[in-house]
């Protein structure tokens, strides 16, 4: 789940920042669970205690009724490290003062809309694809739909005629992708190719066998005996770490 606050004392800019936002994760992330919260003061953010310490990107005005963009800033870099904070503002001549507050973008309201959406865009995504990545999530294509998964609940893939199943402990599902791809990419999340055509997460091992390995679903993964050696080493060392 990405949760996405906006902070803006003008209600029609407030409304307008959820559409773009809204559109553009649709367009480009359609099936990431998200939310987005919408709060019309700066006071009104920092009360919602509860809410506060689940906000992964916050879009902040700097010209608020009560407290200003920068002060709400400073106060939440002391309440809450893991909020991403994007000044959203016509204020452009604070862009240079907005660095102590170490925000991930300045977006600037007064310029031609499809620039708006051009930069809200490329700050989206550039901020998804990291959170993506720092939460382990992986991106499947399924029919038309994209499916995101925490790399962590996944036990194993196999791959067969172009056709990757992907295995959790609760539920699977096929879809067209490539296991070499999926190799290289969550090699560093502690998945190892054990086959041409498997993949498995070490954490979900049992047992390490003659000719395949065994995970705690008791489903026997075919195991290479050209790369058992490599195998057994570079599992080892992850029991190690």
């Amino acid at each position: 789940m990405v949760t996405i606050a906006v902070c803006d004392d003008h209600y029609q800019d407030l409304q307008l920042t959820k559409q773009q936002i809204e559109q553009i994760i649709t367009a480009h992330y359609a099936g990431i669970p998200h939310q987005i919260l919408l709060y019309s003061s700066g006071n009104a953010l920092l009360k919602d205690t509860a809410i506060l310490n689940t906000i992964d990107l916050l879009f902040l005005d700097i010209i608020l009724p009560d407290l200003s963009g920068f002060e709400i800033a400073a106060r939440i870099k002391k309440l809450c490290h893991r909020i991403t904070i994007i000044f959203l503002s016509q204020c452009e001549w604070e862009v240079y003062k907005s660095f102590q507050y170490q925000p991930f973008r300045f977006v600037r309201k007064n310029q031609d809309s499809k620039n708006i959406e051009a930069e809200l865009t490329e700050a989206i995504q550039s901020f998804i694809e990291i959170h993506l990545e720092a939460c382990h999530m992986c991106a499947f294509r399924y029919g038309n739909r994209s499916i995101f998964v925490d790399s962590r609940d996944i036990l194993y893939m196999t791959s067969y005629n172009h056709n990757l199943t992907v295995v959790k402990a609760s539920d699977c599902f096929v879809c067209r992708d490539s296991i070499q791809k999926r190799s290289e990419e969550l090699r560093k999340y502690g998945f190892i190719q054990s086959h041409i055509s498997c993949l498995v997460n070490m954490r979900y091992i049992k047992k390490i066998r003659t000719y395949d390995i065994l995970m705690q679903d008791d489903y026997a993964i075919a195991l290479s005996r050209h790369r058992k050696k490599e195998i057994v080493a570079v599992y080892c060392q992850y029991l190690q770490t």
